[in-house]
């Protein structure tokens, strides 16, 4: 447990600087982050979704939202792609 709260903004440039994401913001961005209130976060540690510019490939709707799919992942019956190397990783 933290003694001292670190804003969550903080934790994400953190990471965005780890990973070279180059996130492009608004001055007033970090003021509407701040203030914002998130009361539901969900990930899945077997399914990993693609995203792209251009939009080229063949689109999944698995797990609720529209994805690119992965090329190299197989497509369960239900539209899943479930990534093995992320359910060996997390277990």
């Amino acid at each position: 447990m933290r003694k001292k709260k670190i804003p969550l903004l903080y934790h994400c440039t953190i990471f965005m600087l780890y990973y070279v994401c180059d996130l492009l913001t608004m001055p007033e961005d970090d003021e509407i982050l701040k203030n914002g209130t998130v009361d539901f976060v969900s990930i899945s540690y077997y399914s990993s979704n693609c995203v792209s510019v251009t939009q080229k490939g063949k689109i999944t709707a698995a797990n609720g939202g529209e994805n690119i799919k992965n090329p190299y992942l197989e497509t369960s019956a239900w539209g899943w792609q479930i990534d093995v190397l992320l359910v060996q990783k997390s277990h």
